[in-house]
């Protein structure tokens, strides 16, 4: 079972909020979530039509084993520092290769992540009492903004 978030989280959200977070929370340590939680000084892609982006998420699954994946098709190059943006088959590739991926029980789940994510935009980073990490939720390849 997962643990809840900490009293100490901000704005006492609503039910789809907290998940959301709780997922982001579990996994701040990735550079594309930490993107998500706090939006401030990070880099962006400016896009065609002047907004700009600092990740865009996608889905894939089940594999053979039930697992769905979330991971981020925008990803920093680790040798320029810079984003960058990987068409999905490229991006699912990398997020296989380095663990940048959230792992979901089913691909429901995936894909309310994959499109409900925003949900904690901005919530910052939080102190946990297990660190939420590799929480997985019970609740083809599809791109969110």
């Amino acid at each position: 079972m997962a643990e809840q978030a900490p009293a100490n989280t901000p704005n006492a959200p609503g039910q789809d909020e907290m998940r959301a977070r709780e997922v982001l929370w579990a996994n701040q340590h990735m550079d594309w979530v930490q993107r998500v939680l706090e939006p401030q000084n990070q880099p962006v892609i400016q896009n065609q039509d002047g907004s700009h982006s600092t990740h865009l998420m996608a889905w894939d699954g089940p594999d053979k084993n039930g697992v769905s994946y979330v991971y981020p098709t925008i990803i920093r190059d680790p040798s320029s520092g810079q984003l960058i943006q990987l068409d999905p088959h490229a991006a699912f590739k990398y997020a296989m290769l380095t663990g940048d991926h959230i792992t979901f029980d089913n691909p429901k789940d995936a894909a309310w992540f994959s499109e409900h994510y925003k949900l904690g935009w901005g919530a910052g980073k939080v102190q946990t009492r297990s660190g939420f990490k590799g929480l997985k939720l019970t609740m083809g390849t599809n791109a969110n903004p």
